[in-house]
């Protein structure tokens, strides 16, 4: 059995714009139009963003990482938030609960409420 490379692409936000600093990298080692060199792409969190956009551009590798690019340089997490908090009733979570199945550590969840929903639960109004 010959071996396969894969690509592990963590989470966190500032993390996953790095990766995207690798990628490009390798991008430029690689020949012009020269496809994803990576048959197995996983990522957590926002680096399943970078997985996501490597995996449905696999034909396309120097500019699937060339749009993340675009992606992370204009990414701004406080409008993410801003848009979140229009959209809820005042008094009620910004994000909805988690069903008990999504917060399993096999369904990708942690036991418990994510730190991400107690955090926005807190954003301040626009």
């Amino acid at each position: 059995m010959t071996p396969t490379t894969g690509l592990i692409l963590s989470g966190g936000g500032a993390r996953a714009a790095y990766q995207v600093g690798v990628l490009a990298g390798i991008a430029d080692l690689l020949p012009a139009g020269a496809a994803n060199p990576f048959p197995v792409i996983v990522g957590t969190s926002a680096g399943a963003i970078n997985a996501v956009k490597l995996a449905s551009g696999a034909t396309r590798f120097a500019e699937s990482v060339q749009q993340l690019t675009h992606f992370w340089q204009n990414f701004r997490s406080h409008l993410v938030l801003q848009r979140l908090a229009r959209r809820h009733s005042p008094g009620q979570p910004i994000l909805r609960p988690q069903p008990a199945w999504a917060r399993q550590p096999g369904a990708g969840g942690a036991v418990g409420q994510p730190a991400i929903a107690r955090a926005a639960a807190r954003a301040p109004e626009p």
